[in-house]
């Protein structure tokens, strides 16, 4: 009887140590889940930086990109003057106008002014040629 008794004590105090050890992994699920929250918005929290700086670093490389330099290109003959500006648009309304053409698809124009013959001449794109006068 004494045995049975002592096993039921053993027994016992397997059973209280068990509920401690289940109460004591309850508390370290919580502390993991609490954590892996706690990591989940820090995580967010990060992404949400980086995707700033990038947005940053995006807009700073196309301000760059669009600071290139600026040139002005004047043709001066005789007592006139043009710039390459109207150039450009005497050409566009040549390939509009004149040869039924659309001018907005120009990716390239190349200009020679001939100041002898009081023309200039101009190839856009390679393959549509063409002049005006001066």
């Amino acid at each position: 009887m004494k045995k049975e008794m002592e096993k039921k004590e053993e027994i016992s105090l397997i059973k209280e140590e068990a509920k401690e050890v289940k109460k004591e992994a309850k508390k370290v699920a919580k502390e993991v889940k609490e954590a892996a929250k706690a990591a989940k918005k820090t995580v967010k929290k990060e992404k949400a930086a980086v995707k700033a700086k990038a947005a940053k670093v995006v807009k700073k490389s196309a301000s760059v990109k669009s600071a290139k330099l600026q040139t002005k290109v004047m043709v001066q003959y005789q007592d006139r003057e043009w710039d390459a500006d109207t150039m450009v648009q005497t050409v566009k309304d040549i390939m509009e106008y004149d040869l039924k053409l659309d001018p907005s698809s120009v990716k390239k124009i190349d200009f020679y002014v001939n100041t002898e013959e009081d023309r200039v001449y101009f190839v856009a794109d390679g393959d549509v040629k063409g002049s005006f006068a001066l």
